[in-house]
């Protein structure tokens, strides 16, 4: 895979992208129904009932390309240290990164210092999904706090809350990995 940023696994059925700064966003499509939702390989996308243009459930700028600057975000602070298992928002740089788009899922994978988080995105039957799938770390355990949210849309950045915005605080302390 020299130089390139992803191949296809045979094996697991899906495409995997190994670095997160592609020239464009390699988005997956996942659908069941009438629910569908568009996945970017750093976490980017939006939800839509029927109809992508007319029936956004999440706010999107249509066709956010090349920006891809808005959608499902997982921030991991570590200490002083905030940073995104997706590359985006944050865009510090990742000690390890891949994601794999499959049918019907996305999921991300994130390391950074002593923390790794893998996040999984789907749709089952009437909602979107997304699964905090595993937060390791290595011999010694650390805490770090996991923040869920969707990016801000240009009025929140200007200072006007967005209505439909949410942000979910937790905290993990993660085990010794075996």
């Amino acid at each position: 895979m020299s130089g390139g940023y992803g191949v296809f696994d045979d094996a697991a059925r899906e495409y995997v992208i190994r670095r997160p700064d592609t020239p464009l966003p390699w988005l997956n499509y996942l659908g069941q129904d009438d629910l569908f939702g568009l996945c970017t390989n750093t976490g980017g996308g939006y939800t839509f009932w029927r109809d992508a243009r007319l029936r956004r459930l999440t706010r999107y700028r249509y066709n956010d390309v090349p920006l891809d600057s808005v959608g499902r975000y997982l921030y991991v602070r570590d200490g002083d240290r905030v940073w995104s298992p997706g590359w985006k928002p944050a865009r510090v740089p990742l000690d390890r990164y891949e994601c794999g788009h499959g049918l019907g899922y996305t999921r991300i994978l994130g390391a950074k210092d002593r923390a790794e988080v893998e996040l999984c995105f789907f749709v089952d039957g009437h909602k979107v999904g997304g699964n905090l799938v595993g937060l390791q770390s290595g011999p010694e355990p650390v805490r770090v706090e996991v923040v869920l949210g969707r990016s801000q849309t240009g009025a929140a950045r200007r200072g006007h809350r967005d209505p439909g915005e949410i942000v979910v605080g937790a905290s993990v302390g993660s085990t010794p990995a075996n």
